[in-house]
């Protein structure tokens, strides 16, 4: 059973079951993380978590088509998909729960039962 997910900084690394290297967080902003793999310099594959919603849109060249390169244009493309301007493809969408590693959510605590006398 998989907790809740871990509260991420800019700069932060997420591993993934699907790819072996990590991805870097660069932009946090309104309910959304977005983390880069930059490994190959000319297609970066993105991660797009939706933190309240539980889903992460990943890919590399569906990104590009809408200009998405560098860093700086994360948040107007964040602010494209919250106005509702772009709609990003349900079919790289899945659950975060099976493409995050293991170590990216915060295990459930664990409570005794009290008993009273």
């Amino acid at each position: 059973m998989v907790g809740k997910l871990k509260k991420y900084e800019i700069g932060d690394s997420i591993k993934t079951k699907k790819w072996n290297s990590p991805f870097i967080v660069e932009e946090i902003y309104k309910g959304w993380v977005v983390a880069v793999n930059r490994k190959n310099i000319h297609y970066p594959i993105f991660l797009f978590i939706q933190t309240y919603k539980g889903l992460v849109y990943h890919g590399s060249v569906n990104f590009m088509k809408y200009g998405l390169k560098k860093k700086t244009e994360i948040k107007p493309f964040l602010d494209q998909i919250i106005g509702r301007e772009i709609a990003l493809e349900q079919e790289n969408c899945v659950p975060y729960n099976l493409i995050l590693a293991e170590e990216e959510f915060n295990p459930y605590e664990k409570r005794e039962q009290v008993h009273y006398n």
